[in-house]
């Protein structure tokens, strides 16, 4: 795959965050009032792409990648990484990514206390848990709905297996 934005390799994940982040702000549509659709459309393709690249290139995650081929290591600073590893363990929840932050939906009651401590907070109006990865503070009064997200940022969902009850 040809790697339009990420074509570069990184020392760590703190690099290549720095690196997305840095796009995110070059790319960002606000940014480019007179062009808004053309950057909404990088911006989406770009936090796509982002995504496949943590997929295709995290180690232990990708069978097809290449003996010696790892650009970065996964280490202790890699939060979405690991919180995304830790709710695969819980059965029925729906985890979406858009942008740089995780939504959590699906039977999420059963494990309120667990998601709580994993960093997550309720969004009472969407009805689900959202993850930023950082101290969010909201600085809007508008409140976006999670279509509006999904097509400004782009979005990517797994699900967590179900659980088999034995009847």
């Amino acid at each position: 795959m040809k790697w339009a934005f990420f074509n570069q390799t990184y020392a760590t994940m703190d690099a290549l965050r720095q690196h997305y982040r840095k796009l995110c702000l070059d790319l960002h549509p606000d940014k480019h009032t007179d062009e808004t659709e053309k950057y909404t459309e990088l911006f989406k393709a770009m936090s796509n792409e982002y995504q496949d690249y943590l997929v295709d290139f995290i180690p232990g995650q990708n069978a097809k990648q290449s003996a010696g081929q790892q650009p970065f290591t996964v280490d202790a600073e890699s939060d979405l990484a690991a919180v995304i590893a830790d709710l695969m363990k819980y059965p029925g929840l729906i985890i979406e990514i858009c942008g740089s932050w995780v939504w959590l939906t699906g039977k999420t009651y059963d494990y309120k206390g667990q998601i709580k401590n994993l960093g997550f907070r309720w969004q009472h109006k969407k009805q689900s848990w959202y993850f930023a990865g950082y101290e969010f503070k909201p600085h809007r009064t508008k409140l976006m709905s999670m279509d509006h997200i999904r097509n400004k940022y782009g979005s990517m969902t797994l699900e967590t297996e179900q659980r088999q009850s034995i009847a």
